[in-house]
């Protein structure tokens, strides 16, 4: 029998085999309005970048430093909307990355500069809260300091670098005393003001202003003079969810105590100078970034907590800490005891 040939076929064949390869050519090319967030780089504070130390004291730990304190990172790919159909599907179905709309990562609020801008100012914020946090922890009185006058009767009075003693005779403690002392006093009433200028004690007296709302403000912003002199040496690393490990860090070279001991200790979340501890994102890509690099403990902030179960990656203990104190606590609990004694986020 004489086979029949069916040109049709072939023509089907061939237009469905087109359409097949341009679908798989639009999921290698076509970009999608989305980005992916995914576990980034850990930093072991404790440690070198090159020649340079990630945290720097003035003097060398009295102790010997034998194990780690890894800052965590989220890495992000899509910023220049590059993401496409393939990539974001392969990337939905892994369990450590997290798929969200561009807008969400990248409002269009905010410049790319004015974004790197802000997360620039975050870190360092979060370097300077950590180091107040830290010095207070350890006993190391930390005083208030003039950044700024911006009221017509404080810059008559007060300079830059001013650092502040004292409100009409009573020593100031911290931040939240000096707001204590200024909200006891009627505003528009004469105060008197002892500080510290190069070296020298002065008493400056001044008129306050008035917050809006009947309470007293002095017309300044205010940072903090710290007694000793710390500095960082990260790096190409933004925002503010570090701090904890800063102020750990801190903690370790200028307390006496090996934190880590031979482990490998990870975290993450905010600090401000009183040392509690805020909520971050990412948390989920942050712990696997951290066990990756060989985490048996992660500090997780108290608030993360609801984020944190049923995502912690095998072989990885998940401590929940509101405060650097919760944190101290964990650390000399797995030095003394066991991992089995921690207040987990599981």
């Amino acid at each position: 029998m004489a086979r029949t040939h069916h040109p049709s076929r072939g023509r089907t064949l061939t237009i469905s085999g087109t359409v097949t390869m341009a679908l798989i050519l639009l999921l290698v090319i076509l970009p999608v309005p989305y980005v992916v967030e995914m576990p980034g780089p850990t930093v072991d504070v404790l440690g070198e970048t090159g020649d340079v130390e990630l945290i720097q004291v003035p003097d060398p730990p009295e102790h010997p430093v034998t194990g780690q304190l890894r800052l965590t990172t989220v890495s992000t790919h899509g910023s220049d909307h590059d993401l496409t159909v393939g990539e974001a599907i392969m990337r939905w179905l892994s369990s450590a990355d997290q798929v969200i709309p561009y807008e969400a990562a990248y409002p269009r609020s905010f410049t790319r500069a004015e974004r790197e801008t802000r997360s620039a100012q975050q870190m360092a914020s979060s370097q300077e809260l950590a180091s107040v946090a830290a010095l207070n922890e350890l006993g190391i009185g930390v005083e208030l300091r003039i950044v700024d006058a911006v009221g017509e009767a404080a810059s008559r009075v007060l300079k830059p670098d001013d650092v502040l003693v004292a409100i009409d005779g009573t020593d100031l403690r911290d931040f939240e005393h000096l707001l204590e002392v200024l909200n006891a006093i009627p505003a528009g009433t004469s105060i008197e003001i002892a500080i510290r200028r190069d070296g020298r004690e002065h008493v400056v007296t001044m008129a306050t202003e008035d917050d809006g709302e009947g309470r007293a403000r002095m017309g300044v912003t205010v940072g903090f003079a710290l007694p000793v002199d710390v500095r960082f040496g990260v790096e190409g690393i933004g925002g503010s969810s570090a701090g904890l490990i800063f102020a750990l860090g801190i903690v370790d070279k200028l307390g006496p105590t090996d934190l880590a001991d031979s482990r490998i200790v990870a975290g993450t979340g905010t600090i401000d100078a009183d040392g509690n501890i805020g909520p971050i994102g990412g948390i989920q890509q942050k712990m696997v970034a951290a066990r990756r690099d060989g985490a048996e403990l992660f500090l997780a902030p108290e608030k993360n907590c609801p984020d944190v179960r049923g995502s912690v990656p095998r072989g990885l203990t998940v401590a929940s800490v509101a405060t650097l104190a919760d944190a101290l606590d964990a650390l000399r609990g797995i030095r003394d005891r066991s991992m089995d004694t921690l207040d987990t986020c599981q």
